[in-house]
């Protein structure tokens, strides 16, 4: 007895997909449509597109609060991008706490070109960095955005980043605004979980949806708070050296006018 033939497979315009530049088929983890640096953290890059965090695009972090272990999924992320050729250095924006050098160098980022901005409305803030990302550097800029900020703010940050590809971009923003839509590729919710690893929440990537939470080793033992962030001192005066008598000369004295 005969099967009748099998139909032909049916094509159309979701075949093609694969073969345009920008589109992704949302149960498949996409390709890098950029260029991408590793974070660090290998068991999260096996699950980002590239494998690796995403250059010229705006990424967020979502925490619960700051100096929550947030540096501690940055730092070898920041480390790995400037030490690119032609990276400009760290741009910090609105740390809640002063930065202290012990901290970053146990970090590993004291003896890397740092810049600090600090504005007092989130609009102000917003316009520095985009005019630091179309500037053409190479920065790591790392935002801690606890303000709230406007659709608008964030699609022409979005639109910055894009036109500087080597550019890292990544704000910290408060858990609250998960389910708010935001045009950033990348989107990841760090967990207040005490112990030796850091838990993450992947929210959003150019795939499909991660249902489980990433479990990663802390990258470097220090956990850096608010206890280690705080501004620095007065610096405790130091003695004036009593001046030292000059030589005794037993030549002619001369007085002039100079």
């Amino acid at each position: 007895m005969f099967s009748p033939a099998s139909p032909p497979r049916a094509t159309g315009p979701a075949d093609a997909l694969p073969r345009l530049d920008g589109l992704w088929r949302a149960d498949r983890l996409a390709a890098a449509s950029g260029a991408t640096c590793p974070s660090g953290l290998s068991g999260l890059d096996a699950v980002l597109p590239g494998r690796g965090w995403p250059l010229g695009v705006l990424s967020e972090l979502l925490i619960p609060a700051p100096a929550s272990g947030e540096l501690g999924v940055l730092a070898p992320l920041l480390r790995q991008h400037q030490a690119q050729p032609g990276a400009a250095g760290l741009l910090w924006v609105d740390p809640p706490h002063g930065l202290q050098h012990d901290g970053l160098a146990a970090l590993g980022l004291a003896e890397l070109p740092l810049l600090l901005l600090r504005e007092a409305r989130a609009a102000d803030t917003a316009w520095a960095v985009e005019q630091a990302l179309r500037s053409g550097l190479a920065l790591a800029i790392v935002w801690w955005c606890l303000q709230a900020l406007p659709a608008l703010s964030l699609r022409r940050l979005q639109r910055a980043a894009q036109a500087s590809p080597a550019s890292l971009l990544v704000l910290l923003r408060p858990q609250a605004v998960a389910a708010q839509a935001s045009p950033a590729p990348l989107r990841l919710q760090l967990d207040p979980v005490a112990g030796p690893a850091l838990t993450l929440r992947l929210l959003k990537r150019q795939g499909p949806p991660l249902d489980r939470l990433l479990h990663l080793p802390r990258p470097h033992p220090l956990r850096l708070g608010a206890a280690r962030l705080q501004p620095l001192g007065p610096a405790a005066p130091r003695p004036v050296p009593a001046p030292r008598p000059l030589p005794h000369s037993t030549g002619p004295r001369r007085l002039g006018v100079v």
